[in-house]
């Protein structure tokens, strides 16, 4: 998940806003513009870093509870899905179930 925070990211720099990414492990990398790329985050402090993940938890959680949310139109759609065969399943390459990895006829 993708945020923004401010902090000291890169040496030379001053405290700014920085697009930072975290991953599902819990790794912060920070958009370096220069590169065009996010980068591991060896370069922001422990504090940063822990502000980072909860930002994005904070977001997660939010994001979380709108969409348990029932509304008429998620009713709706889960409807016109029912009628067309619900939820497709998941196939790998090789014909097995990504979910159970059960053969698929």
């Amino acid at each position: 998940m993708e945020t923004t925070i401010r902090a000291r990211a890169f040496s030379g720099e001053g405290i700014r806003e920085h697009r930072v990414m975290v991953d599902g492990d819990g790794t912060v990398r920070v958009y370096d513009s220069a590169a065009k790329h996010f980068t591991r985050c060896h370069i922001l402090s422990i504090s940063a870093q822990q502000r980072a993940r909860k930002a994005v938890g904070v977001i997660s959680a939010s994001a979380a509870a709108l969409g348990r949310i029932k509304t008429e139109k998620k009713s709706a759609a889960s409807r016109e899905n029912g009628k067309k065969g619900g939820r497709p399943r998941n196939l790998d390459d090789d014909g097995y179930c990504e979910n159970c990895g059960g053969e698929i006829d």
